[in-house]
């Protein structure tokens, strides 16, 4: 209970900081500031801090992301990104590029935990035809 609270404390800042900066953007919006450099500026201010402790974000209840991903929606149809961001997504691309670098370097901490990888495959079944004449269903009454 007391991570819970926390965590919604810390997307409570995360998300008071980032309408401060969707502000800034909304404001350099109004001056033609180029779309490129706006989604540049909105890479590195609010995504940047949003990746930092994403793997905390993970734990957060629906509520807590769906705030998050409403932030992201905001930004998009206010033309500050060129691609619509939500927190899922970002935590299942950095989960994956994880778990590239555990696959691919047998040097790296992770690796020894993972299965071995089984070297050619076998056929459970050795016929489909087989198996279906050798399943049969129970005779049930129904009245």
């Amino acid at each position: 209970l007391e991570f819970i609270c926390k965590v919604k404390e810390h997307i409570e800042n995360l998300l008071k900081d980032c309408s401060r900066k969707l502000y800034l953007l909304r404001e350099l919006k109004q001056y033609n500031i180029d779309a490129g450099e706006l989604n540049q500026l909105f890479i590195s201010w609010i995504l940047s801090k949003v990746m930092y402790c994403l793997t905390v974000y993970g734990g957060a209840s629906v509520v807590e992301s769906n705030k998050i991903n409403r932030m992201f929606k905001r930004a998009f149809k206010s033309g500050f990104t060129k691609n619509m961001f939500t927190l899922q997504d970002l935590i299942k691309e950095k989960d994956m590029k994880l778990l590239k670098q555990i696959v691919t370097d047998p040097k790296h901490l992770l690796y020894g935990i993972l299965p071995k990888v089984r070297q050619g495959s076998r056929d459970v079944r050795s016929s489909s035809e087989a198996y279906k004449s050798n399943f049969y269903l129970p005779k049930i009454r129904t009245q």
